[in-house]
């Protein structure tokens, strides 16, 4: 399923507006996170791989940027540092 298929404007995109429109607070989040991942599921097929280097990917940025709002100094640039190696390593891979 792409952007510009049928399966996409006509069904997944309407059902998940819905569905966005009627969850209230961090739900929304939450619905965002699992309707791109059934996105991309839907996307690359039989790949199963490439989610769960989206969901390692996720995981990752989630932690370094809960470590990122608690430090300070030094240790923040280290911490970006670090999060900018690992995204452009996975775009690598």
């Amino acid at each position: 399923m792409n952007f510009s298929s049928l399966s996409f404007i006509f069904l997944f995109l309407p059902l998940f507006v819905l569905i966005h429109a009627v969850a209230k607070g961090k739900l929304r989040n939450t619905i965002l996170f699992f309707g791109s991942l059934l996105f991309y599921g839907f996307a690359i097929g039989k790949q199963y791989e490439w989610i769960i280097l989206l969901l390692l990917s996720s995981l990752v940025n989630y932690i370094l940027g809960l470590l990122l709002a608690d430090s300070r100094g030094r240790h923040r640039k280290a911490i970006l540092v670090t999060g900018v190696i690992y995204n452009l390593a996975a775009l690598c891979l």
